[in-house]
């Protein structure tokens, strides 16, 4: 099935950030049309639950030992062949390298079962940490571009950052 933008969603992979009613509807959708689904949120509704369940579709990024919600990650499709990757830790997990490691799992997985040729990423211009994060993993910066948002958050003046990394500029680690 092809969706409004063109996507072949049959056997793409789709993650959902939210876990509430709209995303049940959108993923029960996707899920008939052959989407392999991925769940990130802290919370699900009912019939999300009841999804998650009977697909047996991956839901967070939690520690090993007990369990402990650390955050998300994603990679979006943008088409076929580009995807945005995006992350977003709980402060108290920040400097462990998770950011890094879960992000560079992503990558590695557009590129060899994907099948994407250029991955994105943006922050904050600001955002020293996430920035470091991208370029740690092989991403490079393509672009400043200006804050849309009129969110008052400290920084957003100075614009986001892209960043970007391509299939042919990967070394595969």
């Amino acid at each position: 099935m092809t969706t409004m933008l063109g996507l072949t969603l049959e056997g793409r992979d789709v993650v959902f950030i939210g876990g509430g009613d709209v995303a049940a509807r959108r993923m029960w959708r996707m899920l008939q049309d052959g989407a392999r689904v991925s769940v990130v949120a802290p919370e699900v509704s009912d019939d999300v639950r009841e999804l998650i369940d009977a697909h047996d579709l991956p839901w967070t990024a939690r520690r090993v030992r007990n369990g402990a919600f650390v955050g998300w990650f994603c990679l979006w499709p943008e088409s076929d062949t580009l995807a945005e990757l995006g992350y977003r830790l709980r402060r108290m997990d920040w400097g462990q390298g998770l950011a890094s490691e879960g992000a560079s799992a992503l990558v590695h997985w557009g590129f060899e079962t994907g099948g994407y040729d250029r991955i994105v990423a943006t922050t904050m211009a600001v955002n020293q940490a996430s920035r470091r994060v991208m370029e740690k993993i092989g991403m490079t910066y393509a672009r400043t571009t200006p804050t849309e948002s009129s969110d008052p958050i400290p920084g957003r003046e100075h614009g986001e950052v892209w960043y970007e990394l391509t299939r042919s500029g990967w070394t595969g680690g």
